[in-house]
């Protein structure tokens, strides 16, 4: 792993590099990640995709939830792509205890390279991945490319609840819903479906996450002292990402058609 997809990977969960071979341990009672797997099988069912035909990229796919979880709905096929190969050995096993192990396949790589080589999807799902494929315009632009003619993108994100920009690192592409809705949609694509999440459930459910990570960090630092430190910093700024995103944020999932333009 070369140092600036080391450093891509750990900004997207929200560490600095060194610490990324701990991140697996304190998050192993996770799952979703901050991803809305039963939100997004929510939008997708009234498409009524034909099973057989439906090939599903789920890019920084994590331990694999939206992807496994829309496989066993659906009956689709799926690929996910992530750069931790913890996760992914996580991803594979989950997949099996679903029952969807032949149809679901986890891949290490980088995806701001990974979505360059490939273009036959019907459903790309870029879920909590921030501002990692750039602002909303272009992230929109890589997604596209990934897809057959008249596929469809998932974007689980948000917009900011006020008119203030945030000045903080992989939050600068967030804007008010009014501005997201044109980034969104600034190719030519069709805004088809729109869920604005509950914000007492999310709070919930950030919580519930910081209770499972907290519980895991007092394990970690018991067996390693020395990283008594790394793990307080963690803890903290995750508590702090919890307030702002509680404060100047609305997560929101987008379902979006691609435009399919004659050559």
């Amino acid at each position: 792993m070369d140092d600036d997809f080391k450093k891509s990977l750990s900004e997207s969960l929200e560490t600095n590099p060194n610490f990324l071979p701990y991140l697996p341990e304190l998050l192993q009672d996770l799952w979703e990640l901050g991803s809305s797997p039963d939100k997004i099988i929510e939008l997708i069912r009234p498409l009524k995709l034909n099973a057989e035909n439906t090939m599903i990229l789920d890019l920084g796919c994590g331990k694999g939830a939206v992807s496994i979880l829309m496989v066993k709905a659906f009956g689709f096929q799926a690929i996910g792509v992530d750069g931790c190969q913890p996760f992914l050995d996580e991803a594979r096993q989950k997949a099996r205890e679903h029952g969807v192990e032949s149809r679901c396949q986890f891949i290490h790589a980088d995806i701001r390279d990974y979505v360059k080589q490939v273009n036959d999807f019907n459903i790309v799902i870029y879920a909590s991945l921030g501002g990692i494929l750039g602002n909303i315009a272009e992230y929109v632009g890589k997604l596209r490319t990934t897809l057959r003619r008249d596929g469809f993108m998932v974007i689980d994100d948000g917009f900011l609840k006020g008119p203030t920009s945030l000045n903080r690192a992989g939050y600068h592409h967030y804007l008010p819903h009014a501005e997201t809705l044109q980034q969104l949609t600034s190719h030519g694509d069709s805004l088809i479906g729109e869920i604005v999440l509950d914000e007492k459930e999310n709070r919930a459910i950030d919580q519930g996450y910081l209770k499972a990570i907290k519980r895991r960090s007092i394990e970690l630092i018991k067996r390693n002292p020395e990283l008594r430190d790394k793990v307080d910093q963690y803890i903290k700024n995750q508590e702090v990402e919890c307030e702002l995103i509680e404060k100047n944020l609305q997560g929101a999932i987008w379902l979006i058609q691609k435009k399919w333009q004659f050559s």
